[in-house]
């Protein structure tokens, strides 16, 4: 992001002598930004509403949308896009061996999601912000429902949802990963999730002389069983992927699908990664295998998760998230401390990869822990909590001590994300934060108050409330929420606490 910053103001000062085209007036400017994921056929067309607001070739949305920008911007999305640790999730995989292919035919690429990106790029690097960047969420959200907007249209003009192939297949397993990012109710997600379970039926149900190579079909299993987890659990609906489905369609994928009542994390765990890694013996595979099984674990949680919020009238700690956790810390803990580069690392210069993408497997065990506790107040207050009063204070204080402890983590990590590679990454802590829309409450309260936390280890230090102000801030740069978030947070935030109040 900060190269990409570094080049947009650059940009806009070039383009102020740039002279402006003869015959182009703002209503009929249109713009495309080639999608670095999706190839078919190119279309342009205009960007709705949101293009009515370049009302001046003196404003800076005019500016930053001139075509000139638009490939320039392009490219630097996509390299930035594919240096975070998003571009790792397994649904990316494909087209990690296509960027080059992409970056350098970037004007004749086929199918392109359709984009006027007038968005300035104020500084990050200074705290606390100014003004311009906290409310450039609120700009950059126009543009973004936009662009979400038009690649959805296409993808029904190009009937992409109706001709099961594998890379349509691919495209539609991408435009569900993006809808996930954005939202907290899966609509669109589970949506396309349901298209794409279809296609991935149908096209391992095809004789064979129609399918060039089952292989690249079944590496599109994990995205799928990754992609129904976490919509379903959000969603509260039962899987889409039936236990039937995973014996059947996804048998060749090889998921490590746990079984909670026998299996052991840390057990399996010992059989991927020796205890002693200071032999060299931790290889690139090694550490991929590891997280697959991390991440399948925890995609099994959610699904528990969804079915127990479907069918079940009384909500129970998921003691798994504890286990999923721990696995999670000792793997940070081996990339943390390990002298030297795992084999296989080198050829993709991934050596920190590994750490981010693991630390963000943490932040969705956290999400479950959110979804579990929203579940267990709800019920609680409609009192559909079966057995004595008791047992629902039980339930609840537990409830309360564990997303105390999430909300403490999150803060760590929000001041890790600050100083890495993934500065975007607070933004999606923030988010998954307003599963609890009191979240900004809880943690300004203090030990010995009513309300407060239990125990004193549970409180928000100030330390942690400043890395709290510091993700918020950089979170509204990406969506307007934050920046409500962060208002608040100044708001209710109080002076520090003396001494002789401690």
């Amino acid at each position: 992001m900060a190269v990409l910053e570094g080049r947009l103001a650059s940009l806009e000062d070039e383009l102020t002598t740039i002279k402006t085209r003869q015959g182009r007036q703002p209503g009929d400017l249109t713009f495309a930004i080639h999608s670095a994921f999706i190839e078919g056929t190119e279309h342009t067309g205009e960007v709705g509403d949101f293009l009515t607001t370049l009302s001046s070739e003196n404003s800076m949305d005019w500016r930053l949308a001139k075509s000139e920008m638009a490939r320039v911007l392009c490219l630097h999305l996509i390299d930035s896009f594919f240096t975070s640790c998003c571009a790792y999730l397994p649904v990316f995989e494909p087209w990690h061996a296509r960027l080059h292919f992409i970056r350098a035919n970037i004007d004749t690429l086929d199918p392109a999601s359709q984009a006027l990106l007038g968005i300035a790029y104020p500084s990050l690097n200074d705290y606390p912000p100014t003004e311009e960047a906290i409310e450039a969420g609120t700009r950059r959200q126009k543009a973004c429902v936009a662009i979400t907007r038009h690649a959805h249209d296409l993808c029904h003009r190009q009937e992409i949802a109706l001709t099961p192939s594998v890379l349509n297949l691919e495209a539609l397993l991408v435009k569900m990963q993006m809808a996930i990012f954005e939202e907290l109710v899966p609509r669109k997600s589970r949506y396309l999730l349901r298209v794409s379970l279809g296609h991935f039926k149908d096209l391992q149900d095809s004789p064979p002389a129609e399918l060039d190579t089952l292989d690249s079909v079944i590496r599109l299993g994990l995205p799928i069983f990754l992609g129904d987890a976490i919509t379903s659990a959000y969603a509260r609906k039962p899987p889409l992927v039936t236990t039937e489905d995973l014996a059947y369609y996804f048998q060749a994928v090889g998921l490590h699908v746990p079984d909670f009542s026998t299996d052991n994390l840390g057990v399996i765990l010992d059989q991927h990664i020796p205890r002693l890694a200071s032999d060299g013996f931790i290889s690139h595979e090694t550490l991929v295998s590891s997280t697959t099984i991390l991440a399948c674990w925890l995609a099994t949680a959610q699904r528990e998760f969804a079915v127990l919020a479907t069918y079940r009238s009384v909500p129970e700690p998921l003691f798994v998230l504890d286990q999923i956790h721990a696995a999670v810390q000792r793997v940070q803990q081996l990339l943390v401390n390990i002298a030297y580069l795992p084999s296989g690392c080198q050829s993709d210069g991934c050596a920190d990869l590994h750490l981010r993408f693991d630390t963000r497997l943490d932040r969705d065990v956290m999400d479950v822990t959110y979804l579990l506790h929203s579940l267990i107040v709800e019920k609680a207050a409609a009192s559909d909590i079966a057995g004595p009063e008791e047992n629902t204070n039980v339930l609840l204080a537990e409830s309360h001590r564990r997303v105390r402890k999430a909300l403490k983590l999150v803060a760590f990590y929000s001041q890790l994300y600050l100083s890495s590679h993934d500065r975007h990454m607070v933004y999606h802590l923030a988010w998954q934060l307003e599963l609890i829309p009191n979240w900004t409450t809880l943690v300004v309260q203090r030990w010995g108050e009513m309300p407060g936390p239990a125990s004193a280890d549970l409180e928000v230090t100030e330390t942690e409330l400043d890395w709290f102000e510091r993700g918020l801030s950089v979170a509204a740069f990406y969506h307007p929420a934050a920046e409500a978030r962060l208002r608040e947070l100044e708001r209710w935030r109080r002076p520090i606490r003396s001494t002789s109040e401690a």
